[in-house]
Order: structure tokens, then sequence, then C-alpha cells
């Protein structure tokens, strides 16, 4: 039980696509949960002030841009750390052999 799992070079592939993949869903996830609190949040606070425009709508729109940049380097990091550079090293040297073997 203690032991560590030696990935060879396509288990560690494989872990580097599902975890992009994984990534890209929630990032995909949480920019729609951001962007409808910002736009529900702006057309809630425009109805409070009635002045007929929506301008809290469309400035919490376009700062929930940043935010969403900000949260998705976040989460692609966090994400990501769990799979060590040597399996990065080990795709690179995987495709390398790869395109070696097809040029000969």
């Amino acid at each position: 039980m203690g032991r560590k799992q030696v990935l060879n070079s396509s288990d560690s592939q494989k872990a580097w696509q599902i975890t992009l993949l994984s990534v890209t869903g929630q990032v995909g996830c949480l920019a729609i949960v951001v962007i409808g609190l910002a736009t529900v949040g702006g057309r809630w606070i425009d109805a409070r002030v009635g002045d007929g425009n929506s301008w809290f709508t469309i400035g919490f729109l376009i700062l929930s841009v940043p935010i969403v940049f900000y949260l998705t380097i976040r989460l692609a990091l966090r994400s990501t750390r769990g799979l060590s550079s040597n399996t990065v090293s080990e795709i690179e040297e995987d495709e390398e052999s790869n395109s070696d073997d097809r040029i000969t």
C-alpha cells in the first residue's frame, strides 16, 4: 500500500491528457458561473437603482473577465501541480522518439 506507482510513458501521457481535459471542463463551468453571477448581480443592482441604464451589469461583466482569467490560472496551476516535471519530460522524450522513428 505504501508503494509509489511508477507510470510508464503512455500512462504518463494519459494522466497529462486527463488532467488537461479536466481543467478545460472546470474552467468552462467556472466562467459560466462567474459571468452568470455578474449578470444577475448587475441586473439586480440596476433594478434597484432604477434609472433605466444597465451600467452595473456592464461594469460587472467587464470586471468578471480578469476574475475569470485569474481563477483559470489558479485552477490550472493547482490541477497540474500533481504532475511531476518528469511526466512532462517523459512525454516530450516519447514524442521526440516517435518523430525520430518517422523520419528514418
